[in-house]
């Protein structure tokens, strides 16, 4: 697992971009629920966007 805790505060959506391992496959997790598995890139990059409302906050996990 991959764990960051930094925040960061918006007022719309959010897009992550994350360095990790090239060519491996990852599950997401938002707010403890999985959202699916992304495969990194050749370079290593994975990248996805998160709906948010004023206010609301989310956890993200990043699972190899």
């Amino acid at each position: 697992m991959i764990e960051d805790k930094r925040g960061a505060e918006v007022e719309d959506d959010l897009q992550i971009t994350l360095e990790v391992e090239p060519e491996k496959e990852y599950k997401v997790y938002v707010n403890d629920t999985n959202i699916g598995k992304l495969k990194s890139s050749l370079s290593g990059k994975i990248s996805f966007s998160i709906e948010l409302d004023a206010g609301e906050t989310a956890k993200v996990q990043i699972v190899k």
